[in-house]
């Protein structure tokens, strides 16, 4: 499995870094590199079954075998995100990744279960989760108040 994993991340890999390091749109490549791995998924089955429902003791996030695990590419192109302003600020790039990828993995489970990969529901997936990781907060109860408050003052000036 380690093997197989090492020369999937060797092949893969370098060209999504290549776009980290060119600054490319963040949420392109992201969008890219989740699809491309559903798809590879899709096309390695029995592999990503294994991968994607094995033990707990799954590699770490570290280098492995001089590459890097894609939980952190995934993190690095979230980093990138932040600083292009499409992604949150507010989070860790690295338990927003843990979260994408946890739904990712499920998303990629249902869909090799019920034999039903597509790209249109995988892409759907994503863009409601990039959408909650986006540059806006979800507004707080508070802040909801005092937006009331303002309006209905503006309102009585007029």
């Amino acid at each position: 499995m380690a093997e197989l994993r090492a020369r999937a991340e060797a092949r893969y890999y370098p060209p999504i870094r290549a776009r980290i390091a060119d600054d490319a749109p963040a949420l392109e490549i992201l969008r890219d590199t989740l699809v491309g791995h559903g798809r590879w998924c899709a096309a390695n089955q029995n592999v990503a079954v294994l991968a994607l429902t094995g033990p707990a003791n799954k590699p770490s996030t570290t280098a492995n075998s001089g590459v890097v695990a894609f939980i952190t590419l995934v993190k690095d192109i979230m980093v990138l995100g932040q600083q292009q302003g499409v992604i949150r600020k507010d989070e860790d790039a690295g338990n927003m990744a843990l979260f994408l990828l946890g739904a990712h993995a499920q998303t990629i489970r249902h869909m090799l279960a019920t034999d039903s990969f597509q790209d249109a529901k995988l892409k759907y997936v994503l863009r409601l989760l990039i959408e909650g990781m986006g540059g806006r907060s979800i507004p707080t109860k508070a802040a909801a108040v005092r937006r009331a408050r303002t309006s209905s003052k503006s309102k009585r000036r007029t």
